[in-house]
Formats: C-alpha cells, sequence, structure tokens
C-alpha cells in the first residue's frame, strides 16, 4: 500500500468542441504499474487512431462514490479485483474547460496500484492492454495530438480529435508527473 495523500490539480483548457467525456458525472481512470514498472493502458483499435493508448476506466455512475467507481472500471476492463487498501487515490485531476459548447468541470479521478500482466485482461470495450515504460508513456502524450488529428477516425472531426487528445494528454502527463513524485516511477 502507498502513503500517499491525495492531490488535486485543476487545469484550464480551451477547446473548440466539448469531448463527451467532459459531460459526465466524474471519471474513474487508472494508472497501475506492472512487474516490470510499465505502465498498463488500454487500446481500442476500432476506436482510437493507430498508435493512440489512454488509461483505462470511465464515466462514474450517478451517485456514485469515484473509488467504488475505479474498483468497477478495474475490474470491468482488465478483470482484477482490488480493495480500496489495495487501489489508492493518486491524484484528481479538476479539468475546467471553456469550450464551443459552453463553460464545463469535471473531475478526473486517478488510482493506482501494482498488478502482475499475467492477471490483467483486456475486457468491455479495451480490446488490448499495452505496457510503456515512462519514456514511452511520456512520448505518447508529447506526441498525442498530432497522432490523433492526422490518424483520427473519420467519424469525428480534426477539431474533435485535437480536443479529445488535449483532453487525455494533458490528463495523462499529470498522473505521470504524479507517480514520479509519489516515487512510485
Amino acid at each position: 500500500m502507498y502513503n500517499m495523500s491525495v492531490k488535486q490539480r485543476t487545469v484550464k483548457l480551451n477547446l473548440t468542441t466539448c469531448p463527451a467525456n467532459l459531460k459526465r458525472d466524474g471519471y474513474a481512470l487508472f494508472a497501475c504499474l506492472n512487474e516490470d514498472n510499465k505502465i498498463a493502458i488500454g487500446a481500442k483499435d476500432k476506436w482510437y487512431p493507430k498508435g493512440i493508448y489512454r488509461l483505462a476506466g470511465g464515466g462514474i455512475h450517478k451517485g456514485e462514490d469515484p473509488h467504488d467507481a475505479g474498483i468497477r472500471e478495474l475490474e470491468e476492463e482488465f478483470q482484477i479485483k482490488l480493495t480500496k487498501e489495495e487501489f489508492p487515490q493518486l491524484v484528481e485531476v479538476i479539468v475546467d474547460a471553456h469550450t464551443g459548447e459552453g463553460d464545463f468541470k469535471e473531475s478526473f479521478y486517478i488510482f493506482t496500484s501494482n498488478i502482475n500482466s499475467k492477471d490483467a485482461i483486456a475486457s468491455d470495450d479495451i480490446e488490448a492492454i499495452a505496457y510503456l515504460t515512462k519514456e514511452e508513456y511520456n512520448d505518447l502524450n508529447k506526441n498525442f495530438v498530432s497522432i490523433c488529428v492526422k490518424d483520427g477516425n473519420p467519424n469525428k472531426s480534426q477539431d474533435e480529435w485535437r480536443d479529445y487528445a488535449t483532453l487525455f494528454s494533458t490528463i495523462q502527463t499529470i498522473v505521470g508527473e504524479e507517480l514520479e513524485a509519489a516515487g512510485l516511477w
């Protein structure tokens, strides 16, 4: 178990469109490290552009505790069941976004744990689990926007992909910083 106090980090974003992720009752994501100290992230090849992965997780149900949502999402997407003690919250990223559709404020609760790669099985809407070194993860976040805009799903506009990529590269960059600050990475 990690000994860390939960931080809140607020980011302000100016977006042309409003990603659906900003229109929920909160979002629970997980940043799990495997036995090789690589971060486990989800791939959705039918949805994401080639080479794009993101922290797995999903929306918090109305009235659901964020920690319970994180545990539920981990079980749904990686088929791993942990207790709250085994799955502490790393950081809450509060996104304050000004978009073409109005202003939105959303909390993204990030949880962390060590997992064994053999125990993690992609399920629900995750098609595969990628394990990235810290350097690979940082490179992904630096290139997230250009990859999404260049190779995005044709069902979304370039503005939609750029805004989605801006949102998640920002969150994922903060998660990497917090993993490092907590001495986990």
